[in-house]
């Protein structure tokens, strides 16, 4: 297949069904790039729905800022935490910064996982600790073959090694939301 020459950026409202943005640009241009914009045209209760080229936790949090909602798929390097049930305290009762979360091992959760089972979890995203759903769903044998093989021919591509997180991620796909469950159940997020 030939290269692409130019990148079309497109932000569509589905509830106006108007076109916001509409911008071709550099192949080679960040997808990134574009969220400082992007940011301005947020607005209270938006539902903001991107592609993992557009993941980025301080937008997440900024997102929350202007109290409007994300749904997103979770970068693998990612680093992920939950609250540690028993953080050391000083004599004060205070808890010790260092000990309040505790990383969440994703390859050990996917593990554990049934077929087609949904976890959702209240987990901290990156070194900002943003406070988000994490959405575990375990996919079926073919799913997983199907996202390998996608996996090798991007590797072999880019000319990069496929890690062994990625691998033990590959059976499961996973969302982050700050859209509460009662609204958003787990079962509609797959």
């Amino acid at each position: 297949a030939a290269e692409s020459a130019v990148k079309l950026q497109l932000t569509y409202d589905l509830k106006s069904g108007n076109v916001v943005l509409a911008d071709v640009g550099d192949v080679k241009t960040s997808d990134g790039g574009y969220l400082p914009f992007l940011d301005k045209i947020i607005e209270k209760n938006d539902l903001v729905i991107r592609d993992l080229g557009y993941f980025s936790i301080k937008n997440f949090d900024l997102l929350n800022e202007k109290e409007a909602f994300y749904l997103s798929r979770l970068k693998v390097s990612t680093v992920v935490y939950v609250l540690n049930p028993n953080p050391d305290t000083f004599e004060t009762g205070n808890i010790k910064k260092n000990s309040e979360y505790i990383k969440l091992d994703l390859a050990t959760e996917a593990k554990a996982l049934k077929p087609k089972e949904i976890k959702d979890i209240e987990v901290f995203v990156g070194e900002q600790k943003v406070k988000t759903r994490l959405i575990l769903c375990k996919l079926p044998e073919e799913a997983v073959a199907k996202k390998l093989a996608h996996q090798k021919v991007v590797a072999r591509k880019k000319q990069i090694t496929i890690s062994s997180k990625s691998i033990d991620l590959s059976v499961v796909n996973i969302y982050i939301t700050n859209v509460s469950a009662d609204i958003l159940p787990k079962e509609n997020i797959y």
